[in-house]
């Protein structure tokens, strides 16, 4: 069914997110087994473009994303100017030229481990203790994010220590590396902040407005939806799939 091509993919992209050791996939005539998967994705969006809705956060879909947000005032990486220099070349090097880090590691066997020293173990303890104290009193559409400070802030570390020696083998996160990694994770949760309350400002008008004119219509044909709502068809197509992924709405086949 073209129109529910891309039930569920929500829930996929989370399994894919937690590195499955196997993930076993599959139709009537084939099947197909991922092993050991490991899922990074980076893209961009505006604002406008994404259907962001209380059920995407409390299901961990979006807590599961870094969010870099930028509004006109921004140029040039303004959000990051109060933080030391070198966090700030990391997080630049992050977020424009990661994307294009090899980790293809060509004669390799087993997976490297990377070891966090003494001095970043405590650190990371101490992130990890701030996440949870921030959790008790954040508001709730905040708290699956924080949760995840000290994980991204592990993630991070061991990203820029790999970038920085290319090791062959087993390799320790240094203190050092740590601190820009926790440096970089809070631009990230500002920034999270930000767009959160941006989207929240711009409120769920347009939704409201689809479902109302479904309920009232009982049924009716997106081409009708599209001239009664006057949306564009590719935001139309988000907010139904969005509606049809909570339960809101269904499709019908005629």
């Amino acid at each position: 069914d073209k129109k529910k091509y891309m039930a569920g993919i929500k829930e996929l992209l989370m399994t894919m997110f937690n590195s499955p050791h196997t993930y076993t996939r599959g139709t009537r005539t084939q099947e197909w087994t991922l092993t050991d998967v490991f899922y990074n994705w980076f893209g961009t969006a505006t604002p406008s473009s994404l259907a962001v809705r209380d059920h995407d956060i409390e299901t961990g879909y979006y807590p599961r994303f870094l969010i870099s947000f930028f509004d006109p005032s921004d140029y040039k990486y303004q959000p990051i100017k109060h933080i030391r220099s070198d966090t700030r070349v990391a997080y630049k090097h992050l977020v424009s030229d990661i994307i294009s880090l090899d980790l293809q590691l060509t004669g390799i066997d087993a997976p490297l481990k990377a070891i966090l020293s003494d001095r970043a173990l405590d650190l990371h303890n101490q992130m990890t203790e701030i996440s949870e104290k921030r959790s008790v009193t954040a508001e709730s559409v905040l708290r699956p994010f924080i949760g995840r400070l000290n994980d991204y802030s592990l993630k991070i570390a061991t990203l820029l220590e790999y970038d920085q020696k290319r090791p062959r083998t087993d390799f320790i996160i240094t203190d050092k590396t740590y601190l820009k990694a926790r440096g970089i994770t809070t631009v990230f949760y500002e920034d999270t902040v930000k767009f959160l309350d941006y989207i929240r400002s711009k409120g769920d008008y347009n939704y409201d407005r689809v479902k109302n004119i479904i309920r009232s219509e009982g049924e009716i044909a997106r081409s009708n939806l599209l001239r009664k709502t006057r949306l564009q068809a590719t935001k139309l197509t988000v907010i139904t799939e969005t509606l049809v992924e909570t339960g809101e709405i269904t499709y019908v086949d005629v």
